[in-house]
């Protein structure tokens, strides 16, 4: 069905970073049915002059002499069922924890395998990898109300819990119905673990949504959920992040049977029940997970081949990127770094001269941003650390040599646009656009520049003729290209004579961030395609306190903008709204904004059919994947 008007009004067309993709080539006939090229139609916004985003990331693209492709549709097109098959990722995506339904792991990809929510992506390589338009999932179609604040959603028939009582799940045999159809019921049982506490992060990412109460099931196939406000983005939040539909079975067995609360059952295992196609099958923390096929999977190919085409799927973290390779290399994984990070350009023209029939896919990344994390404090606005002040903020932006950093570390595939956004999303504002928002004498174009004389100026100006010292947070656990971007800050901070000393951590950066105990920490300032992501838990009081109670960011001024930019149901308009969080983010720096990678996914050419979609819902991905071994 064609998407409502709720999902039309909450971006523009199309994501821009497919203007600087060709096309995916067309399949040609076969003894089955054809996937056809659907390329996403391309119709940016024009950004205040006579040339749109998209072509201006698309001769940026061409200037580096980057490759973009994407992942070859398989001709001719010919499924084939069973054998197993395994990806690579960094070991993040291996879950620690269990606790989905609080937890909103959009991000994880492993959740993603046996978990789905009421809509979904395109998923497969006749899409654009950046293609964020929603479709039906769970729900075979919704209305909006006139009024934009309520949502009817029809549940499709045939939809059955992904249930192994042979596997995890034997302890639950008698006691679940394998066949039972999943209901609009089900859905508000899962919502109401999702919304039904303070401790849960959709409470402040859903901020239009009130309680359990906003979620009704006026029968077992229509699900109704109540607004508080008017939500552009809200399908597109449906979609990206849930609440997913976790069946309670397990979950309810046992808080009646051992007397514990709902948080304390279920976090584990083997209550992990969802409607995905895959089912979970056995679990090394921090090394791997691995799934079985779910049988009962409503969800089909675009032929109408029901998936998934494997029998079992595992995705091992390995953190040693050299490891990761030579598995590769070697036949014993199918796809790796599908998760936000991807190969470097060292690794990409490794992999090129070593395993030259290797499928890539190379694009202008979208979604991330870069950053120096600031400490902001009980207070949240800095008060008696020196990056309180505006003008050190802006001096360790100027101390960056952000083509220097292209050129060295990202070996010339990079954009050196330090901007709050990434320069292959189609809402981001390019250079010429910023202009001196808040009429304090420096442009936004003006901190794209390297220059630490300038630098240097500015912190004497703010009482800190000679520097100050700070820790520096980093980890390893995320590639050897985010280190040496920590490093490249570091010694740029150093050369203006702030003292950064770098203190690494991994499994701790977390609780570091919680308890307000770093000064700098190197992440991610938000990300994502639509803008409800880019200016959430990085930016918005209500859940930068709830994440980070002892050094979150509180701006009142940028919450208004934020949740006025989110309730704006006219698309020009809003798109008015996001520049001018751009220009004020960009002035504020309450990041001290980063470059911009290419991602680039490699995928072996016995892994037929897979293409890594620019999230991290990996799952559906692989459930179109098969095998081919000669």
């Amino acid at each position: 069905p064609a998407a409502p008007a709720a999902a039309a009004a909450a971006a523009p067309a199309a994501p821009a970073a497919a203007a600087a993709a060709a096309a995916p080539t067309t399949a040609k006939a076969s003894k089955k049915a054809v996937v056809r090229a659907q390329a996403t139609a391309v119709a940016p916004l024009e950004a205040g002059t006579t040339m749109v985003v998209g072509e201006f990331i698309a001769d940026t693209a061409r200037a580096l002499g980057v490759p973009v492709t994407y992942a070859p549709i398989p001709d001719p097109y010919m499924p084939q069922y069973g054998g197993t098959a395994a990806v690579g990722t960094l070991a993040w995506v291996v879950p620690s924890y269990w606790d989905w339904p609080i937890k909103m792991a959009h991000w994880n990809g492993s959740l993603s395998h046996y978990a789905e929510g009421l809509a979904m992506f395109n998923y497969g390589p006749q899409f654009s990898p950046v293609d964020y338009s929603s479709r039906p999932g769970v729900a075979e179609s919704w209305d909006m109300s006139a009024d934009g604040k309520k949502y009817t959603f029809k549940i499709r028939d045939g939809v059955k819990w992904g249930i192994d009582v042979n596997g995890i799940h034997e302890w639950l045999a008698d006691d679940i119905d394998v066949n039972a159809n999943v209901t609009a019921h089900d859905y508000v049982a899962a919502a109401g673990m999702s919304f039904g506490t303070d401790k849960s992060s959709y409470v402040t990412k859903f901020n239009m949504i009130d309680g359990p109460e906003s979620f009704k099931a006026l029968d077992d196939k229509t699900l109704e959920i109540t607004l508080n406000q008017t939500s552009a983005p809200f399908i597109f939040q449906v979609t990206h992040k849930g609440p997913w539909i976790l069946g309670r079975q397990g979950i309810d067995k046992r808080m009646e049977d051992e007397g514990i609360d709902v948080y304390e059952a279920m976090n584990t295992m083997k209550v992990q029940i969802g409607t995905g196609p895959w089912i979970v099958k056995e679990w090394e923390p921090d090394n791997s997970i691995t799934f079985t096929k779910n049988e009962n999977y409503w969800g089909t190919d675009e032929q109408g081949n029901s998936i998934p085409f494997l029998d079992e799927m595992t995705i091992f973290g390995i953190e040693d990127e050299r490891l990761q390779d030579a598995a590769f290399r070697t036949g014993k994984l199918g796809g790796i770094t599908l998760e936000t990070c991807g190969l470097s350009p060292q690794r990409y023209a490794d992999l090129k001269a070593t395993a030259p029939d290797t499928n890539f896919q190379v694009f202008v990344d979208p979604m991330n941003v870069r950053g120096m994390g600031l400490n902001w404090g009980e207070t949240g606005d800095g008060s008696g650390k020196p990056w309180g002040d505006i003008r050190v903020r802006h001096a360790m932006q100027l101390s960056i040599d952000k083509e220097g950093w292209v050129n060295s570390i990202l070996d010339g595939w990079g954009l050196p646009y330090s901007t709050p956004l990434a320069p292959g999303n189609q809402w981001w504002l390019h250079p010429g656009d910023y202009g001196d928002f808040d009429g304090d004498g420096m442009t936004g174009e003006e901190l794209l520049k390297y220059d630490p004389a300038r630098a240097k100026e500015l912190l004497a100006e703010a009482g800190y003729p000679d520097g100050f010292k700070a820790n520096l947070h980093s980890t390893h656990g995320v590639g050897a290209t985010w280190f040496s971007e920590s490093e490249l800050y570091a010694e740029s901070f150093r050369n203006i004579g702030i003292d950064a000393t770098i203190v690494v951590n991994a499994s701790e950066r977390g609780a570091v961030r919680t308890a307000g105990e770093h000064d700098l920490i190197y992440e991610f300032p938000c990300w994502g395609f639509e803008p409800v992501d880019w200016f959430g838990p990085c930016y918005i009081s209500r859940e930068q306190k709830q994440s980070q109670p002892n050094s979150g960011l509180v701006d009142l001024t940028l919450d208004g903008m934020i949740d006025s930019m989110n309730a704006e149901m006219d698309p020009e308009k809003r798109y008015d709204k996001v520049a001018d969080l751009q220009r004020y983010l960009m002035e504020k720096q309450y990041f001290i904004y980063g470059t911009n990678w290419i991602q680039i996914v490699a995928i072996a050419p016995w892994f037929k059919n897979y293409s890594f979609h620019y999230t991290h819902q990996i799952g559906d991905g692989t459930a179109r994947a098969w095998v081919e071994r000669y």
